[in-house]
């Protein structure tokens, strides 16, 4: 399987909990969001790697994107075999669509060697 994305959450106030799981060498971009938003938290689940892996979210419709080609809008960094949190306390708007892949590299077409979850909070 590669990559898999469900819109997990959604509650009153316009805020979607976003998963992302990767489980292939060869990642494909999950289409998360098709409207304008703003991201406001990111979790990276990296426990079962022992390098970093890196997620890369871009501003455009998943079939706008080649992985390892295209300039990401956001990037966030896993350590090896850890979970990390980062906040958005402003919020970090996009405005066209919210597509997203892991890779092994900053800027590189190569997927995680063991499944990574991430869990992305925003606002619509």
């Amino acid at each position: 399987m590669a990559t898999s994305t469900t819109a997990s959450i959604a509650d009153p106030l316009g805020n979607t909990l976003y998963t992302l799981s990767e489980t292939s060498t060869k990642p494909s971009t999950g289409a998360l969001d098709t409207t304008s938003g703003v991201i406001h938290a990111v979790e990276i689940d990296n426990t079962a790697n022992s390098s970093v892996v890196y997620l890369h979210i871009w501003d455009l419709a998943a079939g706008s994107v080649v992985i390892g080609t295209t300039d990401e809008d956001f990037t966030f960094m896993a350590p090896a075999a850890s979970r990390i949190t980062y906040a958005c306390p402003e919020g970090a708007a996009y405005g066209t669509a919210l597509s997203a892949a892991l890779v092994s590299a900053p800027g590189g077409s190569v997927g995680p060697s063991a499944t990574v979850t991430v869990y992305i909070l925003v606002e619509t």
